[in-house]
């Protein structure tokens, strides 16, 4: 049985290779909006307001977000190859990594409460539901918490991830 990843990522792939977008895919007719293939698109330019700084625009049409940032994570980690081989540490991307430099490796256990480290949702307590190893040999960790807006509030992610965003409840 596929995943939604693997889902995500053929339906990304289809599109890609049919030169289209989802609207176009599904009525068969060029797409009213952009009329144009599926791309994305980033561009990286010094910052209008602090010279030193980067101002940094995406968009994506016909390939989905989450794919595309996925891709751009690809990218970021070769250019940070580059960079170490040309005698540079890499600038960390995230405030958890330049604040903590987490390097938390031990797999949750079940029922753990952990504590969001940074906004949105600061101090939001989670409780591990589920710890599993995918395909790729990858552990990732599914958590939830309560939201008296929903009936069920619940996410999973990357165990890297996972502690970059969360640190044990003490």
């Amino acid at each position: 049985m596929s995943t939604p990843r693997n889902l995500a990522d053929a339906l990304d792939a289809a599109l890609a290779d049919a030169g289209t977008c989802a609207y176009a895919l599904a009525t068969g007719q060029p797409c009213p909006t952009h009329g144009e293939p599926a791309h994305a698109r980033i561009t990286v330019r010094p910052s209008v307001d602090d010279p030193e700084a980067l101002a940094v625009q995406a968009e994506s049409h016909g390939i989905h977000p989450a794919a595309v940032a996925y891709a751009l994570r690809q990218a970021a980690d070769q250019l940070d190859a580059k960079a170490r081989a040309l005698g540079d540490e890499p600038i960390p991307y995230t405030l958890t990594e330049q604040a903590d430099d987490v390097e938390e490796t031990h797999t949750p256990t079940l029922g753990a409460r952990y504590v969001k480290r940074a906004a949105p949702d600061a101090g939001r307590i989670i409780t591990v539901n589920r710890v599993w190893t995918a395909e790729d040999g990858h552990t990732a960790v599914a958590y939830e918490w309560r939201d008296p807006r929903a009936s069920y509030a619940g996410s999973a992610c990357p165990l890297d991830v996972f502690h970059r965003t969360y640190a044990a409840e003490l």
